[in-house]
């Protein structure tokens, strides 16, 4: 069921079929108890993280807020941008 939804809300359809499902089987074999165990703890993890990322990063970018009456030109506000692309840059890698 929920493969079914994932497909109709990325494809708008449902693109697993039982003959597919089954050929996956066939090539991957059916995930083990100690793997998915391990997937569940990757999963909270990387949740962990991203929270603490997202945090970082909305304080980050919230200094760089702008208040559009502060520029005259649109000149203005390209010079100021192109003066924090460096700092915001390296928050994306």
């Amino acid at each position: 069921m929920m493969n079914k939804m994932i497909d109709l809300a990325i494809c708008g359809r449902v693109v697993t079929t039982p003959e597919l499902h089954a050929a996956a089987i066939e090539k991957y074999g059916i995930v083990s108890e100690w793997r998915r165990l391990y997937i569940m703890y990757e999963t909270f993890i990387t949740a962990w993280k991203n929270d603490a990322l997202v945090k970082k990063t909305i304080n980050i970018f919230n200094k760089y807020t702008l208040d559009a009456n502060e520029f005259d030109t649109p000149h203005d506000l390209y010079n100021t941008l192109n003066e924090k692309y460096g700092e915001i840059f390296l928050v994306t890698l």
